[in-house]
């Protein structure tokens, strides 16, 4: 198994609401460790993550569960990142939520914080 640093975007609920009343198109981006065999699993996996992050951060944040946005069917970048750029200090690299593929982590509220 190896390391692969997954990244990915995302509108937080108050993003989301700002850009549909305003036409604007700002976005977030974080990232988290995914544990897996081959990059393709890790990017399918991270992918399964941040559905799941997203929408917890949305029912968090006082959305009706029937009113949350759906992270894959917006079709938010995600990707690998073979090397991680100079915003990622070895201390922020080191906090970074790690997550094993298959194995959904148990606090999906990270991305809140």
């Amino acid at each position: 198994m190896k390391r692969f640093m997954y990244r990915f975007g995302y509108e937080s609920p108050i993003e989301w609401r700002q850009n549909l009343d305003h036409g604007s198109d700002f976005e977030s981006s974080s990232a988290f460790w995914v544990i897996a065999d081959t990059e393709e699993d890790a990017l399918a996996w991270g992918w399964e993550v941040s559905e799941k992050m997203v929408h917890e951060f949305f029912v968090r944040s006082g959305w009706n569960e029937k009113d949350t946005r759906s992270w894959k069917e917006a079709g938010y970048a995600h990707w690998i990142e073979e090397t991680p750029g100079p915003e990622f200090t070895e201390e922020l690299l080191a906090g970074l939520l790690e997550v094993k593929h298959g194995e959904m982590p148990s606090d999906l509220s990270w991305l809140m914080r």
